[in-house]
């Protein structure tokens, strides 16, 4: 299998998201809360296999349940 049949996407619904930052905390390669802002921002769009544990905790870590994972999208 190549890389990109097994990619995955971060997804953020923005309006869950409380800017609690705990995924930033678990991920910050993945995600950023700038000062003031209201929702967390991704970093990387997409993510390789190899880090999916460090994802799926961060995920996990939203009181709000705002993250998920899912397939990346290709052809855009």
């Amino acid at each position: 299998m190549s890389n990109v049949e097994t990619s995955l996407e971060i997804r953020v619904d923005a309006g869950k998201c409380l800017a609690y930052g705990n995924c930033v905390s678990v991920a910050p390669d993945m995600f950023d809360l700038p000062a003031k802002a209201k929702t967390v921002i991704v970093l990387k769009r997409a993510v390789a296999e190899d880090e999916l544990e460090e994802l799926e905790e961060a995920v996990r870590s939203c009181p709000v349940r705002a993250l998920s994972i899912g397939p990346a999208e290709t052809g855009k």
